[in-house]
């Protein structure tokens, strides 16, 4: 599974939807590892995203990064340039695949309805 798959908010709701669905607990329980596996990438996102901005973002004299003034305090870049290249390697970083354990389709049909859109935001998640 691609990484830019995990950030996507539409494979976020739709994995929220399937973690509220009433499962029996043996696939619960299997969901709740396939979750902590998915957690635990996106840490490692966050992370490496973290080290990104601090690589291409503008410093203050103490080597804190700048914020702007808005609602999400995004941060500063010295140039198109540096926020071009801080795109580049987001860009790549989403490219790259992860392994994350599967659900089985069989053990989960009855319990959970989902749409196609949020059947194929789950589809590298879902094993026939």
């Amino acid at each position: 599974m691609k990484l830019g798959t995990l950030i996507d908010p539409r494979f976020k709701a739709a994995l929220a939807k399937l973690q509220a669905a009433p499962l029996p607990l043996k696939i619960a329980f299997k969901l709740r590892g396939v979750v902590k596996a998915i957690e635990k990438e996106l840490q490692t996102y966050e992370d490496v995203r973290q080290a990104a901005l601090q690589k291409h973002g503008l410093k203050d004299e103490a080597g804190k990064l700048l914020t702007n003034d808005d609602e999400i305090k995004s941060v500063k870049f010295e140039s198109e340039e540096a926020f071009k290249a801080f795109l580049k390697d987001l860009a790549d970083l989403s490219s790259v695949e992860v392994e994350i354990p599967k659900v089985v389709v069989a053990d989960i049909e009855e319990a959970v309805k989902l749409s196609s859109d949020e059947l194929a935001m789950l589809e590298d998640l879902l094993h026939l």
